[in-house]
């Protein structure tokens, strides 16, 4: 039970089918993969080793997805970060994770160093949007065209998936450990509740950082399904997605709904 084996699968079994679509740029599982690997190639160097944490602070995006399952490959843990909190919340949980590396998008960069002032180790910055590279950040696509694909570590069972920190509405936020197997008969159960079929698009308008969206995501992957993008929710762009790329599934909470 390994979170890498819905990648795997639908790379090996439809490797010309969509796997993702975010604005105009899209790619197929096949393609997916590829880039995973390398990316993975790229942490490995950066010296993520297995179990190692790596977290990230954006909004919805293709490269989240590509994140979730490059760290996987490189045997490490996932921790996102709440796009919610304010930079000392978000520092506690990387010092209390001890992440190593922190990926963060342009809407949250400007946040970074002050962020950074209030850890109490080196992180080391990845930058995954579009425009130019802040300074003192490696650049998101220059490392994938950089770097040589490695071979997945294929961590799996009990081995260690992510860390998922709690809303702490009662003290200090809490980092839930969760485990590959776990993850995996979440994403089983999730494909099977909602109905996932290959050529079926799941739209993340909930945050991805989120263990809801997480669920529905992981479903689709392990159906082999699309994944559409909007970085962030408003009833606006969901309406326009639905217009445009015809998802099939969307997991939306009553206030979104309303």
């Amino acid at each position: 039970m390994q979170m890498t084996q819905p990648l795997k699968i639908a790379a090996t079994t439809t490797p010309n089918t969509l796997a993702t679509v975010f604005g105009e740029r899209e790619q197929t599982w096949g393609q997916l993969q590829a880039r995973v690997a390398k990316l993975a190639g790229a942490l490995r160097d950066l010296g993520v080793g297995r179990e190692d944490r790596v977290a990230i602070l954006a909004n919805n995006s293709d490269r989240y997805l590509e994140y979730y399952f490059s760290v996987w490959w490189t045997g490490a843990a996932v921790m996102p970060l709440n796009v919610r909190w304010s930079p000392s919340e978000n520092a506690y949980s990387l010092n209390d994770g001890g992440a190593k590396l922190l990926f963060v998008d342009a809407y949250f960069a400007s946040d970074v160093v002050e962020i950074c002032s209030k850890t109490d180790h080196d992180l080391t910055l990845i930058y995954i949007g579009d425009d130019a590279c802040p300074a003192g950040m490696l650049c998101y696509e220059d490392l994938i065209d950089s770097a040589v694909a490695i071979k997945d570590a294929e961590a799996g069972n009990d081995d260690l998936a992510g860390i998922f920190y709690t809303g702490g509405t009662t003290g200090f936020p809490k980092g839930a450990m969760l485990s590959h197997q776990c993850l995996w008969f979440n994403g089983i159960i999730s494909a099977k509740h909602y109905y996932f079929e290959p050529g079926d698009r799941y739209l993340h308008a909930a945050p991805m950082f989120h263990l809801a969206d997480g669920s529905g995501s992981n479903g689709a992957s392990m159906a082999g399904a699309t994944h559409c993008f909007l970085p962030s929710f408003s009833v606006e762009n969901v309406i326009a997605e639905i217009g445009k790329n015809r998802p099939t599934h969307v997991l939306l909470v009553p206030t979104m709904v309303g």
